[in-house]
C-alpha cells in the first residue's frame, strides 16, 4: 500500500469542514443474550455512591473495539474500506472466548481472550490504518467488551465484582467478519451504526 494513498485520504477528512465528517472505529459485534444478567443485576445488588450514574451498554451496543480512527470525512469512507476488506479477506473465520471481568476508568468490562487469530487481524488493521495515515494507538491492545459506564464521583464495589467475575466463562462465539461502525453520541446515550462489513476468510 503506497503511503501516497493514506496521506490522500488524510487530506481529504482534514481539508472537510467538521460537518461532513462522522466519528468511526473499526470493530467485531459480541452475542448477547441471558449470560449477560447476573453480572449486570450484581451492579445493583448494594448501594453505593454515585450508583445513580451507572449506565448500562444497551445489548445492541456491545462490541470489541479493533481500531479507534476518530472524526473523519464520509467521502473517504470508501478508500478506507477498500484497504479494511483486502485486510480482513487474509484472515481466517475464528472463535473467541469472553471471560473474566474488569474495569479501566469510569467503565467495566468483560475480557476476550487474545488469542493468535484475534492479535493478528487487529495487528494488521492497526498497520493497514497506520500507512493511511491514521495516528498509531500508542497501548496494549487489551481486547474486551464495555457492559457499563460510571460517574467520576461513583464507587461501585469493584474489588466485589472481579472477586465473584474475575474467572468466569461467558461464552465462545465465532468472528466471521469485521464491520466499520459510526458512533454518535446522542441525548439517550452512544449509537453505533455499522456502515461497512468485511467478511474473513470462510
Amino acid at each position: 500500500m503506497a503511503r501516497s494513498q493514506g496521506a490522500e485520504i488524510l487530506m481529504q477528512s482534514s481539508s472537510n469542514c467538521e460537518a461532513s465528517k462522522i466519528r468511526v472505529f473499526v470493530g467485531l459485534q459480541t452475542l448477547a443474550g441471558d449470560w449477560l444478567a447476573p453480572v449486570r443485576q450484581s451492579l445493583y445488588e448494594e448501594s453505593y455512591p454515585g450508583i445513580e450514574s451507572l449506565r448500562l451498554t444497551p445489548e445492541r451496543n456491545l462490541h470489541v473495539t479493533l481500531k479507534f480512527l476518530g472524526l473523519m470525512a464520509e467521502e473517504a469512507i470508501p478508500e478506507l474500506s477498500l484497504h479494511l476488506a483486502q485486510v480482513c479477506a487474509k484472515h481466517q473465520v475464528f472463535n473467541y472466548h469472553c471471560r473474566g471481568l474488569g474495569h479501566f476508568k469510569q467503565s467495566i468490562w468483560l475480557g476476550v481472550d487474545p488469542s493468535p487469530e484475534l492479535l493478528a487481524l487487529s495487528k494488521d488493521i492497526e498497520n493497514c490504518c497506520a500507512l493511511l495515515g491514521f495516528a498509531a494507538e500508542q497501548k496494549r491492545f487489551t481486547p474486551h467488551v464495555t457492559i457499563a459506564r460510571y460517574g467520576k464521583a461513583a464507587r461501585p464495589p469493584l474489588s466485589n465484582l472481579t472477586d465473584r467475575f474475575g474467572e468466569q466463562e461467558w461464552f465462545v462465539g465465532a468472528i466471521s467478519e469485521a464491520y466499520l461502525f459510526k458512533s454518535e453520541t446522542l441525548p439517550a446515550g452512544a449509537k453505533y451504526t455499522v456502515i461497512e462489513r468485511y467478511p474473513l476468510k470462510p
